[in-house]
């Protein structure tokens, strides 16, 4: 058992994944923006941007789900 798991055991706690409330999706690194915080290092040179297949990808399957916030 490693440390973390033994320090819940003691203290009698259990973790358990709650239900998903809310999706965020990162569509891209294009932004207007350049911010040296960003963790994504995103600004306006950046090309990368989610496909429409992948856009069409996520949306068929939020539909499926009950998550109320994207």
């Amino acid at each position: 058992m490693n440390r973390f798991a033994q320090k819940l055991a003691e203290h009698s706690i259990s973790l358990r994944r709650g239900h998903p409330e809310i999706l965020q999706v990162n569509v891209g690194k294009l932004c207007n923006l350049i911010c040296v915080h960003c963790h994504v290092n995103a600004g306006p040179k950046r090309k990368e941007i989610m496909t429409r297949e992948t856009i069409d990808q996520i949306l068929d399957w939020l539909v499926k789900t009950d998550i109320p916030i994207v």
